[in-house]
């Protein structure tokens, strides 16, 4: 076996480990996925772009050996043709895995932003819900304090009514009295 499908196979290994853990119902995957998802590190971008490197190397395999496989068809080396099958297959299934893998985290990371996002926009929620609720004590306060200023308006028109009442009624009252005067007045100037 050479360097080369050994680097395959380990790689392969490590993305069906990694999988498999993300897959796991784990306690720190929110957190390593919410690291990866919002660090900026050196060494994070270095790991990708080596991951992209090997991947690039895998693929060149593949399409090598499948190449091998569509030239040596009707050999009959088959330790040759066996050794190129492998490759193809072992190649093949890594960069499949590798697609799986790379939705996958997408999908993750994905949800992880949605679930910030649900997060966020709940708070919000529960205080526009705060505001709402003010609004609507103050509303009834001020219905409140509407209905009770009516009621004095009400009772003003009704206490001015019933002073328009008494001052016509003291005009009315004044008048007769006057006339009373005048008689009582010019009875006594008659009577003189």
């Amino acid at each position: 076996m050479g360097i080369t499908t050994i680097t395959v196979q380990i790689l392969l290994i490590s993305e069906l480990t990694l999988f498999t853990s993300l897959i796991l119902p784990l306690p720190y995957k929110r957190s390593l996925i919410s690291y990866f998802a919002t660090s900026k590190s050196v060494t994070l971008r270095t790991i990708k772009h080596i991951l992209l490197a090997l991947y690039a190397m895998v693929t060149i395999m593949f399409i090598d050996s499948i190449h091998k496989v569509c030239i040596n068809k009707g050999t009959p080396n088959l330790p040759f043709m066996y050794h190129a099958e492998r490759n193809m297959y072992l190649t093949g299934f890594t960069l499949y895995i590798a697609l799986i893998f790379y939705a996958f985290c997408r999908l993750l990371l994905k949800l992880h932003l949605d679930e910030m996002n649900a997060s966020v926009l709940k708070k919000q929620s529960m205080s526009q819900k705060k505001f709402v609720e003010q609004i609507l004590k103050e509303g009834k306060e001020k219905d409140q304090k509407v209905k009770d200023l009516e009621e004095k308006v009400k009772k003003n028109e009704a206490l001015v009514k019933q002073a328009k009442n008494n001052v016509s009624e003291y005009t009315s009252l004044l008048k007769k009295y006057n006339q009373l005067i005048e008689k009582t007045t010019g009875e006594n100037k008659k009577n003189k």
